[in-house]
This record gives C-alpha cells, structure tokens and sequence, in this order.
C-alpha cells in the first residue's frame, strides 16, 4: 500500500535519526557562523560585556591570557570567540593598542622617574605587546630579477679585464738591505 502524504492517516512517522537529519538541514538561506554555533553543540559562555572588560585589563597592561585567567576560561577559549563574534575580535583588535599604550606610558614614567631596574622587563613586554613598532631585528627584502640571455648579454658587453703578465725583475741584494746575503756554499780548498 503507499502512502499519501495528503490524507492525514496515512502521513509518515519520522524516526529519531530522520528527525535529527532535519534538525541540522540548511534553511533557505545561508546560516551566520553565530547561527550555527547556537544550533549545533555546546552552548557558548561567551558575554558581549566581556569587551569592555578585556579593553579594561588590556589598558592596565594584561594580556589575552590575563584577561582569560581573570575570567576563569582557556587562552583558546579567546581565540573561539574572536573567530565566532566579530565584535569581541573587534575589542581584542583594539585592546592590543590599548596594552601597548599601557605599558609605552610605564616605559616613559619608569625613565622620568630615574629607574633602571624595570625597564628591561618593559622592554620585554613591548617587544611582545607591538612586535612591528618594537621588534629589535631589521628585515630587509632584496628582491632581483634576471634572465640567462640577460646575463649572456651584459657579459659581452663589458670589456674583458687585463691582467699584467709581464716578467717580474727579480729582487736584488743590494735594491732590498732587508735580504740577508745567501750564505756561500762552495767548499775551501
């Protein structure tokens, strides 16, 4: 017998598998990865609050694993929702130049005041806070490009060097005094 999905008798029963087939079918449109993350797992700890709060440490100096030791969740864990809400990646975007802001004005304050001891530790923590305003390596990138029938032709055209092979005048005793006289080897007779 088959069955007629438009008498309501006779409409299919859906099993669990083919429920949850269904369940994670795409809709009409495309879903945002915020979307997704909600339909399809764990459920996130993520606050839009805790911006701000990464803003505040950051602007004391802490970095993305201060600020996820103070909230009591993993480094990777920061790194998951700057991936899945543009507005925390957004903070954390900011929250960079707020840190090094920080700790350039303890570098400035540390050398007014006279002290030498922290200022390695400062140096330190710049070198990791802004990389490319504090890196101490020079890249340099030299880049040039040739062909062979290039090199086959700028070598015909430069002249072939000379060299002098005429014979060379031995050195005599008396030109140098520095030469002492050969001792005479011929036997007394």
């Amino acid at each position: 017998m088959s069955l007629n999905p438009n008498i309501p008798e006779q409409k299919k029963k859906k099993s669990r598998k083919n429920a949850r087939r269904e369940a994670h079918k795409p809709t009409q449109g495309a879903l945002s990865p915020d979307m997704a993350r909600k339909l399809i797992g764990r459920p996130s700890t993520y606050d839009p609050t805790y911006a701000q709060e990464l803003l505040n440490l950051s602007a004391e100096g802490y970095s993305f694993a201060g600020f996820a030791g103070k909230m009591g969740i993993a480094r990777s864990t920061v790194n998951d929702w700057r991936a899945s809400y543009s507005e925390f990646d957004e903070a954390c975007a900011r929250a960079s130049a707020a840190r090094a802001y920080a700790w350039e004005t303890k570098a400035i304050r540390a050398v007014d005041s006279g002290l030498s001891g922290p200022l390695t530790f400062i140096a330190f923590a710049l070198k990791n806070c802004a990389p490319d305003d504090w890196k101490e390596k020079i890249e340099s990138v030299v880049t040039h490009q040739f062909t062979l029938a290039g090199l086959i032709e700028e070598s015909m055209q430069t002249p072939p060097r000379m060299i002098d092979v005429s014979p060379v005048k031995p050195l005599e005793q008396e030109d140098n005094p520095a030469i002492e006289p050969a001792a005479d080897t011929t036997p007394n007779s």
